[in-house]
């Protein structure tokens, strides 16, 4: 007999059928976060209020006193992938379904995502949309309206979006689910980053021959940044991006942009203190930057173009600055110190 459940799905009710309900329960959720605070409690309890039952794992820096409905474990390494692995390694549970601690899941999350794992073998990963949180400040939600942009994000801007289901070349392991064994065969994630564990994983997951799904039904609700830590989280990625491309190159080699970009700035900064002509340079660049920036801000934000401009504008200047100095100095954990949401 066929088991469905009844899910909102853009306002509509939409019915998910699956072969197999049970599988939904053969499922371990696994959240690494720094400390168990009240919002991690009350994330989880959104969880365990959706799918009764059903195993959740959290790996913490911290363990702190606070009572959460979760298997809680305490991080031997501030490393993500490394948090994320332990968790793993204490289920056996056939499907890993990753969120991170600021987010909580949208009704019809697991189902769908295991409904495409269970209907088709050569899918690794599904994921999907990371909508704003309900809870949100303005400044919080222009951060989400910032990746909106291909200058900020490249391709990948229906990461916040309801956006057509898709194959895709990669997924934020804020909201993935995936086999187990598939885990196992390629290693588990990176410990050898501190950010883009999950960029490495799928790759390695592509290199498994499987298919990585973006799902419009697969969605969570995640806290965006505020302007100060938005630009901190894109300097610490920047910081990162080495690391990562010594695992996966030739791929992401689009994230070297920020980079070249800010290299070039500073390059034809200090030469104008020399040679004039390269001023003209440095400002032209600089000028059309300005411009291409401007304009992203007033086709997403509308009204509020003024204060989404030092987001959209700032992005690529601290990816830039934060490679410049993992170029320079490497990447270590003390970057992780400054991936905060406050």
């Amino acid at each position: 007999m066929e088991l469905v459940q009844l899910s909102k799905v853009a306002g509509q009710d939409k019915v998910l059928a699956h072969t197999n309900w049970s599988a939904m329960f053969d499922v371990a959720v696994v959240i690494p976060t720094k400390e168990i605070d009240a919002m991690l409690v009350d994330h989880v309890a959104r969880i365990n209020q959706l799918y009764p039952g059903i195993e959740v794992i959290v790996v913490a820096d911290v363990l702190g006193t606070e009572a959460i409905e979760a298997k809680v474990i305490e991080a031997d390494s501030p490393v993500l992938g490394l948090k994320r692995n332990l968790g793993v390694k204490h289920t056996d549970k056939t499907y890993i379904a990753f969120i991170d601690s600021d987010a909580y899941p949208d009704e019809g999350w697991l189902e769908t995502a295991i409904e495409q794992l269970e209907k088709n073998k050569s899918i690794g990963i599904v994921g999907g949309p990371n909508l704003p949180h309900p809870d949100e400040t303005r400044e919080q939600r222009l951060g989400a309206l910032a990746c909106d942009s291909s200058l900020v994000v490249g391709p990948n801007t229906f990461w916040k979006r309801r956006s057509a289901t898709r194959f895709v070349s990669e997924l934020p392991s804020s909201n993935m689910v995936f086999r187990r064994q598939d885990y196992l065969d390629i290693g588990g994630m990176s410990g050898q980053v501190m950010t883009g564990e999950d960029i490495v994983f799928c790759v390695h997951m592509a290199g498994l021959g499987k298919k990585i799904l973006f799902h419009q039904n697969v969605r969570v609700f995640h806290f965006n940044r505020g302007l100060k830590p938005f630009l901190r989280q894109r300097y610490v990625w920047g910081k990162g991006v080495f690391s990562v491309l010594r695992i996966v190159f030739p791929a992401y080699l689009m994230s070297l942009m920020p980079f070249f970009f800010v290299s070039a700035l500073l390059l034809l900064g200090l030469v104008g203190l020399f040679w004039t002509p390269a001023l003209a340079f440095f400002a032209a660049i600089l000028g059309l930057y300005t411009a291409a920036a401007l304009f992203e801000s007033i086709r997403i934000g509308k009204s509020d173009w003024l204060y989404l401009f030092p987001f959209i504008a700032g992005a690529n200047i601290s990816s830039g600055l934060g490679a410049i100095n993992g170029a320079l100095f490497g990447d270590s954990a003390k970057s992780y110190g400054l991936y905060t949401r406050t």
